[in-house]
């Protein structure tokens, strides 16, 4: 069982390993996007390509 800021989590003890390696490379990664974003550098056009809700024009 692990927990943050965000919840609780319940974890079997065979996969503690995979999931603790797999939430250390998503913390890497969103480190790697709040520093962008402090820096004004952020890419943010999937996202912008994302919310776009009109059919592609042809």
């Amino acid at each position: 069982m692990v927990g943050d800021e965000d919840g609780v989590a319940v974890i079997p003890r065979a996969m503690a390993e995979e999931v603790t390696d797999a939430a250390e490379q998503k913390s890497r990664s969103e480190e790697s996007d709040r520093a962008a974003i402090a820096t004004g550098t952020w890419d943010r056009t999937w996202l912008d390509t994302a919310l776009d809700l009109r059919p592609p024009s042809s």
